[in-house]
């Protein structure tokens, strides 16, 4: 994986970083610890968070309890949810709209999930992680 931090001018044309582009790369530097234990918080309460909304919408939507509409137990949006951890970690927030989220809408049309029950599983989702972690790794989410 390539990644280069947050910028907001550096190109190639063989200088020195100016004061603002050192102070932006010190503070994207300062905040990885943070994102990293943000990071580490998702992930460790994914299991728990994704089982108990798959539980939730089986029991209030039981006509879409079948391998066509929550394949591997929400997978679109256990992805989606990566996607925004991985847009904390990059400090990149597109990368939860265009990738995470497209992507979990996609796979929802086409399982043929009606959408406010899309909302709802990722409204699940959302209160599970709030309920689970710490504030400070919930609110970058």
């Amino acid at each position: 994986m390539s990644f280069r931090p947050p910028h907001p001018t550096i190109t190639n044309d063989s200088r020195y970083l100016t004061a603002d582009e050192k102070a932006a790369l010190l503070g994207f530097a300062a905040s990885v610890p943070a994102r990293l234990a943000a990071a580490a918080a998702a992930e460790a309460a994914e299991p728990g968070v994704f089982a108990a909304a798959l539980a939730a919408l089986r029991r209030r939507h039981p006509e879409w309890d079948d391998t066509r509409a929550w394949p591997a137990g929400l997978g679109a949006e256990r992805a989606a949810v990566r996607y925004a951890v991985h847009a904390v970690l990059f400090d990149d927030p597109a990368l939860f709209a265009q990738k995470g989220l497209d992507w979990a809408r996609a796979v929802q049309d086409a399982a043929g999930v009606d959408p406010a029950v899309g909302r709802e599983a990722f409204g699940l989702i959302r209160d599970g992680l709030r309920t689970a972690l710490p504030a400070d790794s919930f609110a970058p989410l």
